[in-house]
Order: C-alpha cells, then structure tokens, then sequence
C-alpha cells in the first residue's frame, strides 16, 4: 500500500477550494485515492437544490463509464466467453456499418480504432429514449454510418464504440447492461451506482462562462456503456482504488492483475487504452486519465500506476462550453502529484472571445434584414456568403456534433448564437431573392 504525501493532499484539497471561490463553480468534490481506497474526500459549494455539495452527492460521471464498461468485457475474456480478437458479428450477428458487415473486432472497439468517427458517437448523447432496448437501437442505428478509416489502422475517440461493447456483453450474459455492471462489477468492490433518469440530480449549464441551471439533461440510456454511469464522488474514489490495486488483494475479485493490465495500456501509435487516455508526464512517469463530459456536470480521473494514488473530482456545472478551465484544473493537479508549480486556471475563459464574435456577428446578421443592398451584383454576393454562412453551420451541428441538438445540450450559448445568425441569414436570403425576382434593384 502506498500512502499518498500529507503536505500533496492538503495542496490538492487547498488548490479545489481557491478555484471554486475564484472561478464560481457552484459545488466542487475532490477525490484522493490509493490503491486500498478513499484517502481523503473534500467538498465544496452547493447543489442546485441549495444544499452543500458533499462527497455523497450522486452525479453524472459522463465518460468515466467507459473504463466500467472495459472491465465488463475484459471479465468475459477471463471467462472464455468473449475472444478480444473476435469480430463483433460473433457475438451480435445483425451488426452492420455503412449497410454492410464491417470486420471491427472487440479489441478495436475498446481501443477506439474501429474507424468510426467521433461525430457519430455524439449523435445519440441528446436522446430522451428510456426503453429498454435503447442501447440496442442506437448500435442498430450504426448501419447508417461510414467509416472514416480502416478498422484497426486510426484512432478516433467515439462513443458507439463502448456502445457497441455494452451491446456484446448484454448479448453474452442474456442480461441488461446495467444489471451486469452493478452486479458483477460495482458491488463486488462495494461500490454503489446506479444509472438511467436522474430528474433529482441536475447541475449547471454555462453561458458565456457564467453557470446557469441547466434545462437539458438527457438519461444517456441509449449511451448507458459509454456515459451513463450515476456515481457519488466517495464511490468513484472507491471504484478507482480498484484500478490502482489491479487484481494484487481486494479488487481480485472483478479482474486478475493480468486483466487490469491489459485495459491499462495502450496500442502502440494510439494514446487510448481501453476506457483510460495512457500519457506521460514531464518526467515520463505513466499516467492514465479520463474526463467526463455531460450537459450539467463534469468529471475527472487521473491515477498514477507506478506510485499507487491519483485524484479525481466532481464539478456540478458542464465545463465543454468553458473550455481552457476544466483543462488547467486537470493540469493543476498533474503539477501537484509531480511537485511542480502550478499556474491559476485563467480567469477569463478562452472560448469567451470567439463566442463574443459570434455575438456581434450575430446583431451584424440581424441588422443586415433591415439594410439590403441595391444592386444586383451586391444582392448575388449576399445570397453567395449568407448560403455559405448557413451551411457552414449545418456542418458543424451534424459533422462536428452528430446532430444539432447535441449542441443545445452541451454548449447552449453558442448553438443559440448560431441558430440566430442561420435563421437571420435564412431572411436575408429570402429578402435578396425577392428582389432578385421580381427586379427591384438598381444596375
């Protein structure tokens, strides 16, 4: 057993309490963890609901489901009852991408290097589905999908990928996913979980940086494998100090000390293990890490193998749209496990100016309804830059997010402003037409 340095946790629990006064995030929880449990947990803020956020606080963790996920998989590896190399038709036979049968394997699946891209893994993370065959149909929806490379040859960080695992191991075992993992993987180290709607946990959104009390909240039940996991802080520190002992004493129960290694470590030329990010820091020391993205909270992991402890936290308000802060927290705390300085996060956050200029090229859209130009060279310019407007913006809602109310979900402000200028170019469009048409211009 390694025991985390004293003076380490208290600057990790000090650096979590001057960021949360300084940067407003409502509720903070940071986790230390080593290789026989929880070492210390600290809490910050409040809930949505006004109450101190605690340690007990059940929450989202978004992506940190993906690394559950793999230890279900690898636990049928262990069983004979799943081969990693094993092409996914083997175990769902209807599986298809693009129409045809693709040959991706387990493996390439928990690797994220089956060749589907990451826009099609956002595409299902606004669904409201809670049927129970949910997961089922978003990996069917797979058939209409491309390949962006060779299975095997690239990677690309995509959802579907741990979807699809969740999808094999329910057709192995003849269970739901969410009953294996709780019962063949969390209890078994006492941790407790849960998943599906969660209309009594809800966080914050962000607008220009400032929270505001989310509105959408998706049960990610079509995602359940890949972001659907409902966890406590304390429980998450739990869970990760299985990771940390890797099958040595306690944790033999959920996987072997072999098992563990090979979720641990990644393909050479690929950063993805299976559900952790392997990288190493200034010193080369291995680390392994996970953040967790959902519409109103934000999660994080980072363990350190060699050394037996890591740190994770909480936070009840979505950091995607307020990048460059949830990034220089992770990176905070790498610098206080390794003893080195540690800059502030930055007090304005970086995507401020480019929302900023999405604004004013917002109100510059609107007042264009109100002034046209005359001549008919001008009006074909502008119908020429308006169109191209508009269908830059629809590539990046289906290309960059898999479909556009994903990004009402996760970055409100900027899908508004967007939404805003498309329909205010829209008009423009139509006005200039009009004139076009019926020979209201000037030569």
């Amino acid at each position: 057993m390694t025991i985390p340095p004293p003076a380490m946790v208290e600057r990790i629990n000090a650096f979590a309490g001057d960021y949360y006064r300084a940067f407003g995030d409502p509720g903070i929880a940071v986790v230390v963890m080593n290789d026989r449990g929880v070492v210390s947990c600290r809490a910050f803020g409040v809930t949505r609901s006004g109450r101190p956020f605690s340690c007990d606080e059940p929450a989202p963790v978004a992506s940190l489901t993906k690394s559950v996920t793999a230890i279900a998989v690898m636990q049928l590896v262990e069983q004979h009852r799943i081969r990693l190399d094993d092409p996914v038709q083997r175990y769902l036979p209807w599986f298809l991408v693009d129409g045809k049968s693709a040959p991706i394997t387990v493996r390439e699946v928990l690797q994220m290097r089956s060749g589907i891209d990451t826009s099609t893994g956002l595409k299902w993370l606004a669904s409201y589905d809670t049927s129970p065959d949910a997961l089922q149909r978003r990996v069917r929806d797979l058939r209409y999908a491309r390949l962006f490379a060779p299975p095997g040859t690239a990677f690309a960080y995509s959802n579907a990928n741990y979807d699809i695992a969740g999808a094999i191991v329910e057709a192995v075992t003849g269970t739901t996913y969410e009953q294996y993992i709780l019962h063949q993987v969390l209890r078994p180290i006492a941790v407790d979980a849960g998943f599906g709607p969660r209309p009594t946990i809800r966080g914050y959104s962000r607008w220009f940086g400032v929270p505001v009390p989310s509105i959408f909240s998706p049960p990610f039940v079509a995602d359940s494998p890949a972001a659907g996991l409902v966890m406590t802080p304390r429980a998450l520190g739990r869970y990760y100090a299985a990771h940390l002992d890797s099958g040595r004493t306690w944790s033999r129960a959920i996987l072997t000390a072999k098992g563990f290694e090979t979720i641990h470590y990644s393909p050479p030329g690929s950063p993805y293990a299976m559900g952790w990010f392997e990288s190493f820091l200034q010193d080369r020391e291995r680390t392994l890490r996970h953040d967790g993205d959902a519409a109103d909270f934000r999660s994080y992991v980072m363990i350190l193998p060699t050394r037996r402890y890591g740190v994770s936290y909480v936070v009840n308000a979505n950091q995607v749209p307020d990048s460059g802060r949830g990034d220089a927290l992770d990176t905070a705390f790498a610098h206080i496990i390794t003893n080195r300085e540690v800059m502030p996060p930055p007090r304005i956050p970086p995507t401020l100016f480019s929302r900023t200029a999405l604004l004013l090229l917002a109100i510059v859209a609107i007042l264009g309804i109100f002034k046209t130009p005359a001549t008919r060279f001008a009006l074909t310019i502008r119908v020429a830059i308006a169109s191209l407007v508009i269908a830059a913006f629809v590539w990046i809602g289906y290309n960059q997010m898999g479909t556009p109310l994903v990004g009402f979900v996760f970055a409100p402000d900027l899908t508004t402003i967007m939404t805003i200028i498309a329909g205010a170019m829209a008009v423009q469009i139509a006005i200039a037409l009009y004139k076009l048409v019926v020979g209201a211009t000037e030569r």
